[in-house]
C-alpha cells in the first residue's frame, strides 16, 4: 500500500519473525499492522499483520472473536477475498497474517474522485460490484465437506473501506471482524450493532435476522451508491440511524435513467427494506452483473484511474477514520473509523442494547390474521429499538456537552 502508515513504538520493531513498517490502524480491539516477511536469499514480501490491542490480549472473548475471523478467511479461497497466511502465536500473542493489497481501499478511491471532481466509469462501478457479489456468493454457499451442512460465512459490514483496489485493478474484499459463520457459535455481546454507519441493512439496525440477505442488500447499497455518486445515508448519527432502519430510498432508475433495466430491476430487488422479501442472491446478482461490461477492459479501466490518483494518495496523509480493524464499541462512543488494511471513508460501529439473530434463522412469509399479528408486533419491537438508540447517542450528546460545560467552567474559576 503506498499509502503513508503511522510509524511504530519503534522502527525497528518486530512482531515474532515479522518486521514491523507501520500501522496501517487501530480499531476498539484490535490493531493492524503493515509487515516485513523476509526468506533466504533475500527475499522478502509485504504482509499484514492484525493483533489485539494490549487491553484486550488477554481476554477470552477477544481472542475468540479473532480466531472465528481466522477461520472465516481460511475458508474462503477466493480471488475476490484478501488471502489468510496463519493464524498463528506470536510472541504470545495470537495473530491474523493477511495477504498485503497494495492500493487504495474504494473508500480513498471515491474520495480522492470527488475531490478532483471526477466519477466512477459505469463499467468500474459494475466490475467492482460484479466481484464483490461473486466473493459473497461463495461465502454464502460454503458447506462442511464432511457432512455438506452450511458453513456460510456472512460479511455484515460491506462498506467502501472493507474493498481494497490493487494498483493493478483487481478487487478483493477484506475485514471480516464481524462476520457470522453458519456452524460457529457467535458471541455477540447484548446491547451491540455491528457495522458501519450508512452501510447497514435494517435488520442489522432493529435485531431482525441476520443472513446472506444481509450482505445482499449491503452490497446493493454499495453498488447504488457508485453508480450514482452519492452516498444513500447521510447526516448526523441520529438521522442515519434512523434513515437506515427504514429506508425510503429513490429507485436507481429514477437516479440514473441510463443503467440496464435488470440491474436496476436486480439493485431494487436487493434493497428491499423487508428482508422476507428480498429475494434476490448474490449469486444470482453476480450473473446479471457480469453479461454487463468485459471484465478485462473494466479492470485496466481501474488500473488506469488508480495510477491517475496514485500522486494524491501519496502526497495526502490518511485521515484518522481510514482504520482497518475489527470489533466494535460501547455506545457510550460513537466513533469515526472503518474496516481492514486501508480504511477511508467516515465510519462508525455502533452499539445498544439488543441482541443479534443467529444467520441461520429462518425467514417467512407472515400469513393469516396470526400473521399480521406478528408482523404488528416485530413492527413494534423494531421501533422500540430503533429509539433506544437515538435515546443512547442523545444522551451522549448531552452529556459530551455537559462535560465541556463543566471544563469551561473550572477554567474561568482557575483563572
Amino acid at each position: 500500500m503506498s499509502a503513508r502508515v503511522a510509524p511504530t513504538r519503534s522502527s525497528s520493531s518486530r512482531v515474532g519473525p515479522f518486521k514491523v513498517a507501520g500501522r496501517l490502524g487501530v480499531g476498539g480491539m484490535s490493531e493492524v499492522l503493515l509487515a516485513i516477511a523476509s526468506g533466504p536469499c533475500g527475499f522478502e514480501r509485504s504482509v499484514v499483520v492484525k493483533r489485539l490491542l494490549p487491553r484486550f490480549a488477554r481476554d477470552a472473548a477477544a481472542t475468540r472473536a479473532l480466531a472465528r475471523e481466522a477461520l472465516a478467511c481460511a475458508r474462503l479461497q477466493h480471488p475476490n477475498v484478501v488471502r489468510l497466511y496463519e493464524f498463528v502465536e506470536l510472541d504470545g500473542e495470537p495473530c491474523i497474517v493477511l495477504e498485503h493489497v497494495d492500493g487504495l481501499s474504494l473508500g480513498r478511491m471515491l474520495g480522492l474522485l470527488a475531490q478532483q471532481g471526477g466519477r466512477l466509469p459505469d463499467a468500474v462501478a459494475l466490475y467492482i460490484a460484479d466481484a464483490l457479489f461473486s466473493a459473497l456468493a461463495a461465502a454464502h454457499d460454503l458447506r462442511d465437506a464432511r457432512t455438506g451442512a452450511s458453513g456460510a460465512v456472512v460479511h455484515r459490514d460491506l462498506s467502501p473501506g472493507n474493498v481494497l483496489l490493487s494498483w493493478d485493478g483487481f478487487v478483493k474484499l477484506a475485514d471480516f471482524g464481524i462476520a457470522r459463520l453458519a456452524d460457529v457459535g457467535g458471541e455477540t455481546e447484548a446491547g451491540t450493532i455491528h457495522g458501519t454507519s450508512g452501510y447497514m441493512a435494517p435488520e442489522q439496525v432493529t435485531s431482525g435476522p441476520i443472513g446472506p440477505h444481509t450482505d445482499v442488500y449491503g452490497a446493493c447499497l454499495l453498488l447504488r451508491e457508485l453508480l450514482v455518486g452519492e452516498r444513500a445515508f447521510s447526516g448526523d448519527e441520529v438521522d442515519v440511524l434512523r434513515a437506515m432502519s427504514a429506508p425510503r430510498l429513490r429507485p436507481l432508475h429514477e437516479c440514473r435513467p441510463g443503467v440496464a433495466a435488470n440491474v436496476a430491476a436486480a439493485v431494487a430487488r436487493g434493497l428491499r427494506p423487508d428482508p422476507a422479501k428480498r429475494d434476490l442472491s448474490a449469486a444470482e446478482m453476480h450473473d446479471i452483473l457480469r453479461r454487463e461490461f468485459d471484465a478485462e477492459d473494466a479492470r485496466r479501466k481501474l488500473a488506469v484511474l488508480l495510477a491517475q490518483l496514485r500522486p494524491s494518495a501519496a502526497a495526502a496523509p490518511r485521515g484518522a477514520d481510514e482504520f482497518t480493524g475489527s470489533g466494535f464499541v460501547p455506545a457510550s462512543g460513537f466513533q469515526q473509523r472503518s474496516g481492514v488494511v486501508a480504511m477511508p471513508g467516515a465510519t462508525v460501529r455502533v452499539t445498544r442494547d439488543a441482541p443479534t439473530p443467529t444467520p441461520s434463522a429462518p425467514i417467512a412469509p407472515a400469513k393469516g390474521m396470526l400473521g399480521r399479528v406478528a408482523v404488528a408486533v416485530s413492527a413494534v419491537v423494531a421501533a422500540v429499538a430503533v429509539a433506544a438508540v437515538l435515546l443512547v447517542v442523545i444522551h451522549q450528546r448531552h452529556a459530551r456537552a455537559a462535560s465541556a460545560a463543566r471544563a469551561a467552567a473550572a477554567t474561568a474559576v482557575t483563572r
